[in-house]
């Protein structure tokens, strides 16, 4: 059943100041937030941000203080796994645009965006908007996708390259090679060359290929079940999750793609009926998966919780289902702002509760000089 949602209460996220150079502080945690995943049973909490805040990618750790999550301790990924390129340009290593974040066992899981980036219009002239828009990059670091270590603190759970027993990983092969020859997917992962010699794909804000959401459970063997939500592309109003398994290579920071079910398929494509949404963030809960839906461009647009159920055990195969109670159905609407408030992560709270995050928040949702209020739903169900 669809409901309006109103939150019955907020929690304060409370970030640190940045720590790039001087000229660079204009950036903070709070206003790019794309991604959320608890440990401890709720007493920590981990916070993915789509633009490097200080000098390197981080993931940013927050403990739970009283009624509000506070201590903010930003973890450089680069100290944690092998970036891509962990080379500084203009003062900082390149982004990896976090979108999703998912705890399975004793690692916490990550995916940069795999999307390129258009340029925006700066408003100097026409000229020059026009070449900006022109500009089109994919930076290597939004291509990680990898495992990193939880272990334990006196301020709860916390990420480490290794424990002793397990290490970070990230994967080794690039996702979008698997996808290149499938009639659905594979135009929108196909590379061109833009006027500056550079190869990169359909934009992300152009209803390109773009992960944001992120499922992780165990498969069989060593392997790991990995499901990753598409923003975009949409096709004729139908989203895609995309289902491949994960395997430890020969290298132990390394993972490589393995095989789904006894060594036969290599991905699935699950496409899901979402009213012409994208996927924003995906959510286990039990054998059913939340699906966080947006638009799949720079709009201001409606944004909804749908239920997929038993998505988690769905037959072994491609699938291709519509919105019908019981398979698959809305059960929540969002508030969302005017080029502001969008949601853009969420997670079940121990309570059962409904936490989201918004990225552009708008300045009643501001605390302080670094903190924000993140929505609390009290759907159960």
């Amino acid at each position: 059943m669809d409901a309006k949602a109103v939150p019955h209460r907020q929690v304060a996220l409370e970030f640190a100041s940045s720590t790039a150079p001087e000229k660079k502080k204009a950036r903070k945690f709070r206003d790019s937030l794309s991604a959320v995943e608890l440990a401890d049973d709720g007493q920590t909490l981990f916070v993915g941000v789509d633009e490097t805040v200080n000098s390197t990618p981080s993931i940013e750790r927050l403990s739970r203080t009283g009624d509000r999550y506070a201590e903010h301790e930003p973890l450089p990924v680069a100290e944690l796994l092998t970036l891509p390129n962990a080379t500084p340009q203009k003062g900082r290593v390149g982004e990896i645009d976090i979108e999703g974040l998912a705890v399975c066992g004793s690692f916490l899981w990550v995916v940069g965006s795999h999307s390129s980036a258009r340029k925006k219009p700066n408003g100097r002239s026409v000229e020059e908007g026009l070449k900006r828009l022109a500009r089109v990059e994919l930076g290597d670091n939004r291509l990680l996708l990898g495992r990193i270590p939880l272990a334990s603190s006196p301020r709860g759970a916390t990420l480490v390259e290794h424990d002793g027993r397990n290490r970070s990983a990230r994967l080794a092969d690039d996702l979008r090679d698997l996808l290149r020859e499938d009639p659905l997917l594979g135009p929108f992962v196909g590379s061109y060359e833009t006027a500056s010699g550079h190869r990169v794909t359909i934009p992300g804000k152009d209803n390109g290929f773009d992960i944001e959401g992120l499922i992780v459970t165990p498969g069989a063997a060593d392997t790991n079940r990995v499901f990753l939500g598409l923003r975009g592309p949409v096709l004729r109003g139908w989203a895609t999750i995309v289902e491949i398994a994960l395997a430890p290579a020969d290298r132990p920071s390394q993972l490589v793609l393995g095989r789904l079910e006894r060594g036969k398929a290599r991905y699935r494509k699950h496409l899901l009926r979402l009213d012409g949404l994208g996927i924003r963030d995906l959510r286990a809960d039990g054998n059913d998966v939340l699906i966080l839906a947006g638009p799949t461009m720079t709009l201001d647009g409606e944004v909804a919780i749908y239920r997929w159920v038993g998505g988690l055990d769905v037959a072994k195969e491609d699938t291709l289902t519509d919105l019908e109670p019981g398979r698959l159905e809305r059960v929540l609407t969002l508030p969302h702002g005017r080029g502001e408030d969008h949601p853009e992560g969420f997670t079940r709270l121990p309570s059962g509760e409904i936490l989201v995050v918004y990225d552009a928040p708008a300045d009643a949702r501001r605390v302080g000089e670094h903190g924000v209020l993140a929505d609390v739903f009290a759907w159960r169900g």
